[in-house]
């Protein structure tokens, strides 16, 4: 997804206002090798990308910021909402640069839900870490990791240790805790 970007220079609290009044987000660019750098992001396109990505996949998807002729891949670092409306406030992209490794959270997905024998017999899935915190090169990150529970009874749990990490993907945390369980209803 390509997204157009802009030169926003630092200035006082109300010129960001004003940029978000005027269908903006104020936003940072910033990576190994260069100076962090104020930019804006149009909100009507930034949500369309939004709309686009599958649950939980933001933070593994590769954006292209248009600047002129220049074009530079990112991901989505960081977003601050709007505590009440929940509006994207602001912005952090992490430059990517093919040859430097980068740390990125990947979503770990559930598979074999339905079919769950502990669900089966009345159990629930309590999915307790959601991400895992790996580093690797940009070629080699995963969009997500698959851990599959559909034989976990209740009282059960899946470590993840269990997933099935790709080479080169360094996982950065324990292995050894607990990923999901399934509980009995209260």
């Amino acid at each position: 997804m390509k997204l157009l970007v802009s030169d926003r220079k630092i200035e006082r609290k109300s010129a960001v206002k004003q940029e978000r009044k005027n269908g903006r987000i104020p936003a940072v660019l910033y990576g190994p090798r260069m100076q962090s750098r104020p930019i804006s992001i149009d909100r009507s396109a930034f949500e369309t990308l939004l709309r686009s990505i599958q649950t939980q996949r933001l933070s593994t998807t590769f954006v292209t910021l248009q600047e002129g002729q220049t074009t530079i891949r990112a991901l989505v670092k960081g977003i601050e909402r709007h505590p009440t409306t929940y509006n994207v406030l602001h912005l952090d992209f992490l430059q990517i640069t093919e040859e430097v490794s980068c740390t990125v959270q990947v979503p770990i997905e559930l598979d074999g839900v339905l079919d769950c024998v502990g669900v089966k017999l009345g159990g629930f899935v309590r999915h307790v870490i959601r991400f895992l915190k790996v580093r690797c090169l940009p070629k080699d990150l995963p969009s997500a990791l698959s851990l599959p529970i559909h034989e976990l009874e209740v009282g059960q749990v899946k470590r993840l240790e269990s997933i099935q990490i790709p080479p080169r993907v360094l996982p950065l945390a324990r292995m050894k805790e607990v990923a999901v369980v399934v509980t009995k209803k209260a």
